[in-house]
């Protein structure tokens, strides 16, 4: 992703900010949030869960039983 972008100097000639056109900054703004997305299911993927298969649940649901209902 090419960026335009400014600079801001202070004084001293040192950079201090960035200024970009708000295309830009719109494109970074949605990858950023499409990473965290990324980082957020890496996550969750990691985590411990209790997860059932969901030909139990269709069965059980065939069966008449609910799901979580003690029996």
């Amino acid at each position: 992703m090419a960026m335009q972008r400014q600079y801001v100097i202070n004084e001293r000639g040192k950079k201090t900010a960035v200024v970009l056109n708000m295309r830009t900054f719109d494109r970074m703004q949605k990858r950023l949030e499409d990473l965290e997305d990324a980082l957020e299911l890496k996550d969750a993927v990691k985590g411990e869960h209790d997860f059932r298969d969901l030909r139990d649940i269709r069965a059980e649901e065939r069966s008449g039983r609910r799901s979580g209902s003690k029996k």
